[in-house]
């Protein structure tokens, strides 16, 4: 329970404080529960070293759930998404900033348990991916940290995930769909968000986001998501 959570918190903190008196904490690094987030702000967000709120998100919940692949590709390119984004932002970032206090996604993917086969590690990952950074840098998020890597826990034992940006391989390294998002955003994510609003009058699967960057040059991204 969050209960049994802040008292062993609390108890790391005092003796970490104890020996670095300048110790900077963040927390509670929990997946998509505004509620326990909400908690801990109230119990240690004033006044306890506590300087950055922490969540993790992967939005299409467990991986092994899916009926399809498709319907994993689907839910990844799909209003569905948003609405998690939504939901978790309303719940525990109004509150992070009246204390004052910025957030991160401290980890994040498309689907736990290493990400959904046919899904994750198709080009629907890279679109997905791109949106997703684009969607939280325009909501005041800090920053956000995609889980990855040569292995990792999937159902037990440790495999190369589905949702990978890269992997090492003989050579050096291996691409995967969701490294090219990570480009497409360097390419037009520089500078500040600013407002962009988008006349679809066809009503396709299609967001857009816009920067302006310190030379005063603006960077409009448009994800087609239609089939």
């Amino acid at each position: 329970s969050d209960l049994l959570y802040r008292d062993e918190w609390q108890l790391f903190a005092e003796k970490i404080v104890a020996a670095v008196p300048e110790v900077k904490f963040a927390g509670p690094g929990i997946h998509n529960n505004p509620d326990w987030t909400r908690h801990f702000m109230d119990d240690f967000g004033r006044g306890h070293h506590v300087g950055l709120i922490t969540e993790h998100l992967y939005p299409g919940g467990a991986a092994g759930k899916l009926p399809s692949a498709q319907v994993g590709r689907d839910r990844m390119l799909s209003g569905e998404f948003l609405q998690v984004y939504q939901a978790l932002y309303d719940g525990f970032v109004p509150a992070a900033r009246a204390a004052g206090l910025p957030y991160r996604l401290e980890e994040v993917n498309s689907y736990f348990n290493g990400g959904a086969q046919g899904a994750s590690d198709t080009f629907t990952a890279a679109l997905w991916g791109v949106e997703f950074m684009y969607w939280w840098a325009s909501h005041e998020a800090a920053g956000v940290n995609f889980h990855t890597g040569d292995r990792v826990s999937m159902n037990n034992a440790y495999q190369a995930p589905r949702y990978a940006t890269f992997v090492t391989a003989p050579d050096g390294f291996d691409i995967r769909p969701l490294a090219y998002a990570f480009k497409v955003f360097d390419l037009g994510a520089h500078g500040r968000i600013i407002p962009v609003v988008l006349d679809n009058t066809m009503s396709a699967n299609v967001s857009a986001f816009a920067t302006l960057s310190d030379a005063n040059n603006a960077s409009i991204t448009l994800i087609n998501k239609e089939h």
